[in-house]
């Protein structure tokens, strides 16, 4: 068993599980909590602009039922994401990742794991993100993430950043050349068992869990030495030292 004042954890879209998610509110949230990474998502608006969300299509979050890469970033702030959770959160909105950057930036013990969503605008999105994060100067926080290994490779060779990735089940694109590049996998809670956990540890890579919501999974997390668990409910883990209730 791991020393859990390793175990690092990332909150999932913020604190998702009580916070609109992938809003400037639950990443203050995951932060307050006392997360050690936040996990986000990027998109490009038309007009081109980076825009932190979720789902290609708008309707779950922002009941419009139309893609978001239809609508400019003015467009968009005119929606409100966050009163599909409740009530008392409506008139949230969807951040840009320039908004992002300048929030936070003063959290500077805060790491980020960046994911591009797989979309045409996928390597766009990755580079206009670098520039940006380059510009903040946050890139030695970051890990970049995709469920696309086209838009992994293009990172790596052409930045040479932290990669995590995702099994051969879930990655599109996927070619075993791609696990000599990556800093990291992330399991899916029901894919973690010994044979998986050491089929990618016996490659060199970093075995991340998602999601750990529950204390049996975060015990499962623990059992199988998982060096980080990216959680929407971190109320099971944080702070650090209610891991040990949980063996």
């Amino acid at each position: 068993m791991i020393n859990t004042n390793e175990l690092k954890v990332a909150a999932h879209r913020g604190y998702s599980a009580h916070y609109p998610e992938n809003t400037l509110l639950a990443f203050y949230e995951g932060i307050q909590a006392g997360a050690h990474m936040l996990e986000l998502d990027l998109r490009l608006s038309s007009d081109g602009q980076i825009v932190i969300f979720h789902d290609e299509l708008l309707k779950r979050t922002a009941q419009v039922d139309r893609p978001l890469s239809e609508f400019t970033v003015e467009q968009l702030k005119k929606l409100e994401v966050g009163s599909f959770l409740d009530v008392r959160f409506e008139g949230l909105k969807i951040p840009t990742f320039a908004e992002f950057c300048l929030f936070i930036t003063p959290y500077e013990h805060i790491l980020l794991n960046i994911e591009i969503k797989p979309a045409s605008s996928s390597i766009e999105v990755a580079d206009k993100a670098i520039e940006m994060l380059k510009n903040y100067d946050l890139m030695e926080r970051c890990v970049f993430t995709s469920f696309d290994a086209n838009v992994l490779h293009h990172v790596i060779d052409h930045y040479q950043v932290k990669t995590q990735g995702f099994t051969t089940e879930q990655l599109k694109n996927c070619d075993d050349s791609i696990y000599e590049k990556l800093y990291a996998v992330a399991l899916r809670m029901d894919e973690i068992n010994t044979e998986n956990v050491q089929k990618y540890r016996s490659k060199g890579l970093e075995v991340w869990a998602y999601c750990a919501d529950t204390e049996e999974q975060v015990q499962l997390a623990i059992d199988h030495q998982i060096s980080l668990i990216t959680c929407n409910e971190l109320t099971h883990v944080l702070p650090v030292n209610k891991i040990a209730k949980v063996r």
